[in-house]
This record gives structure tokens, C-alpha cells and sequence, in this order.
């Protein structure tokens, strides 16, 4: 990402990763299923507290592998 945003001619500020409570459990799911499961409606909302729960667990694996699943960059014209 680093590269890429200086080969644009911009001024990298910051690079890093965060966690989401949804990543894990979406890409299991399009992993296993290839789909969404769960478009929209009650099962929507049931899933999404699910991710909730398991938040804690997708905080240990990112730790584990020394990142997270969001890549975040910021950067900005030269001055």
C-alpha cells in the first residue's frame, strides 16, 4: 500500500491495520458458501450480533498474525 500511494506521487502520513467484528465471520462465510447468507431481515441482524460476540476471538487471531483485517492508509499531496 506504501508503495503504491508513493508511486501516485503522494506523502504517506500512516499505514496500519485495525480489526472489524465482521470480517472474520464474512469471509468464513463467502469461504464456505460462496454467498451472503444472511441479505437482510431478522436472520441479518441475528448474524450481526453474532459478529458482535465473537469480536473478542477476531481480536486474538488478528494478534496472532500480527494484523487485522482492514487496511487503513492515510496519505496527502507533497507540499
Amino acid at each position: 500500500m506504501r508503495a503504491a500511494l508513493e508511486s501516485a506521487g503522494l506523502e504517506v502520513v500512516d499505514v496500519h491495520t485495525s480489526s472489524s467484528s465482521m470480517g472474520l465471520p464474512a469471509s468464513l462465510q463467502y469461504a464456505l458458501t460462496g454467498r451472503c447468507l444472511f441479505p437482510d431481515g431478522l436472520a441479518l441482524r441475528v448474524a450481526l450480533g453474532l459478529c458482535v460476540i465473537a469480536y473478542p476471538l477476531v481480536l486474538a487471531a488478528d494478534r496472532l498474525g500480527r494484523g487485522g483485517d482492514v487496511l487503513q492508509a492515510v496519505a496527502r499531496r507533497p507540499r
